[in-house]
């Protein structure tokens, strides 16, 4: 719980100002000095990092009675959340005129889930490095319990948007070129939906590389007929070894990491693959099975002629795998090899490990891991990023609340919502009767001639912007570093950037390519010079245009001999 119902009383403290006293376990608490409560106003301002930007949010824990806001408010015009954890306190405060007037001032009381989306709206990609997250006096003591969830659910979130933006920057250009190259695989290949709930009630095991794989995978070959068994790209060549084969082969990587983890295996086996514009296309052009595609993607769905049903991801090809079988209708869903956790020290099964160049333990293990439940009711290191894996996978869960999930793993973190028991008794329970396997469906729609009339739209739109780019460009072109800038000179290029942001927001391909120069450009802990920001944003944004249309020219060209 965030909150907690505590009585409360305002005294004076001896410098005559008001201070909140609270009663927690039969004692009487003051929230600051109650001898000097000026200086603990002042302590609170001082712990204040850097300069302010506009977009920057103040998080401030704990209100007491509102003079430390108050002179925050002095000194800041930015927007500031206060989370005050006591019901009562924030009971008394929704009355108090001054917080209704501050229009800037948001005053919250409430659990997780209504803080998670608070949050997300008031920090974001742009601001949150430079945003300041802040706990008044000593109200991290008075309401231990209650600050330290309040500040695992802020630092989760942080970590998350923290993890997203590498991911963006790292592979945003790599994404565009891969939903573009990819529209040649996804015309002839089949949409996921076709598939949904055709597999109802069919049990699926959804096949994981964590470090209790080893305990069980062999088991599978016992009942391979009479379920559905899922892979991910690192346990296929292991279930081929054993001679169990896959039903579905989920890819959802595009590094060059996972190609290797299957091209030995691909001329082995003829299982469908599941594959997204963020999987590898060496991977799609190299199988010759049926190919089942699933996007996130705007541009794809327009392809396909309607918007396919999202299937949810975690960070792992775990969560893609597990939202699909939902998807299909499966049940139960069997977790093997899901750890989320460093079981015995390793990271993954001793049966794939070493199959991309060993990502071990001893390079894995972090100063920041953590230690959780396991499944024996004992605490097993993981990862925060194997964490959040696990707590997104609670997430996947909960959307497909009439399937039984069943935690075969035999080792590793809890997961909650699901039922755990060895995998031999699930299969002999659930496993009874041979089940149908996947076969080709077709699609009535004609996402080839789509393919072309959407490639060609983004092509126009990269050209408008890229006209707009170059003028921006020439505009400051003959303005040194050291120059005094004619304000209307960017009073017009402002209006132009904003034009050009309003493009970047228009289409979820060009946030893909554009990502990092938008980036680094709209981000408040950015304090370089304005001038140079903004060459270095036109330069930046005008090679990723050019690099964008030669991939889109090229692959008009084979889409168009595709037609003939």
């Amino acid at each position: 719980m965030l909150t907690i119902n505590l009585e409360f009383n305002i005294e004076q403290s001896k410098d005559k100002q008001e201070i909140l006293k609270v009663q927690r376990d039969k004692k009487n608490i003051y929230i600051g000095s109650k001898y000097n409560s000026n200086k603990e106003n002042e302590k609170f301002l001082n712990n204040i990092k850097g300069n302010k930007k506009d977009n920057d949010v103040f998080i401030v824990y704990g209100f007491g009675v509102g003079n430390h806001i108050k002179e925050l408010r002095k000194k800041y015009e930015n927007r500031i959340v206060v989370f005050e954890p006591n019901t009562k306190v924030y009971r008394y405060l929704s009355t108090l005129e001054w917080i209704k007037k501050d229009k800037n001032l948001n005053v919250i009381c409430c659990e997780k889930q209504e803080l998670a989306s608070i949050i997300k709206k008031e920090i974001n990609e742009f601001n949150f490095k430079n945003s300041e997250i802040m706990i008044f006096s000593n109200y991290d003591t008075i309401y231990k319990r209650e600050c330290s969830e309040f500040f695992s659910e802020i630092n989760g979130y942080i970590i998350r948007l923290g993890i997203d933006i590498n991911t963006k920057t790292f592979f945003g250009k790599k994404w565009f070129k891969n939903i573009i190259e990819g529209t040649e695989y996804f015309v002839k290949s089949i949409p996921a939906d076709l598939y949904n709930g055709k597999f109802k009630n069919n049990p699926a095991v959804v096949v994981s590389a964590g470090p209790s794989l080893a305990k069980n995978i062999d088991d599978l070959k016992q009942k391979e007929d009479e379920m559905f068994i899922i892979s991910g790209g690192r346990t296929f060549g292991p279930l081929i070894e054993k001679n169990i084969k896959a039903d579905l082969l989920v890819v959802a990587d595009a590094t060059g990491r996972n190609y290797e983890l299957v091209c030995n295996y691909l001329k082995l086996s003829d299982t469908p693959i599941l594959f997204s514009e963020g999987a590898n296309l060496d991977i799609v052009k190299e199988h010759k099975g049926i190919k089942i595609f699933y996007s996130y993607s705007d541009l794809v769905n327009k392809i396909v002629g309607k918007k396919m049903k999202h299937i949810s991801t975690g960070g792992s090809v775990a969560h893609a795998m597990t939202s699909y079988a939902g998807n299909l209708g499966c049940n139960p869903i069997i977790f093997i090899g899901q750890d989320f956790a460093y079981t015995g020290e390793s990271t993954h099964a001793d049966i794939t490990e070493n199959k991309d160049g060993s990502y071990t333990y001893e390079i894995a293990k972090s100063e920041d891991d953590i230690w959780v439940e396991d499944i024996y009711g004992n605490e097993v290191r993981t990862s925060v990023v194997l964490n959040n894996q696990r707590l997104a996978m609670e997430e996947i869960i909960k959307l497909y609340p009439n399937i039984k999930f069943i935690n075969a793993t035999e080792g590793g973190a809890k997961i909650s919502g699901t039922l755990e028991m060895p995998l031999k008794k699930a299969m002999e329970i659930y496993c009874r009767d041979e089940i149908e396997k996947i076969t080709p469906l077709s699609y009535p729609i004609n996402m080839l001639d789509n393919a072309l009339t959407e490639l060609n739209k983004l092509k126009r739109i990269l050209k408008e912007l890229s006209i707009i780019v170059n003028n921006q460009v020439l505009r400051l072109g003959n303005f040194k570093k050291n120059i005094i800038v004619d304000n209307s000179i960017f009073l017009q290029s402002d209006i132009n950037d904003s034009k050009i942001i309003n493009i970047y927001n228009s289409r979820e391909e060009l946030q893909m390519l554009l990502y990092k120069p938008v980036y680094d450009y709209l981000r408040t802990d950015n304090d370089t010079d304005i001038l140079y920001k903004k060459r270095e944003f036109y330069s930046n944004t005008n090679e990723l245009i050019q690099y964008a249309l030669s991939i889109i020219q090229k692959q008009l060209i084979k889409l168009k001999q595709m037609q003939k």
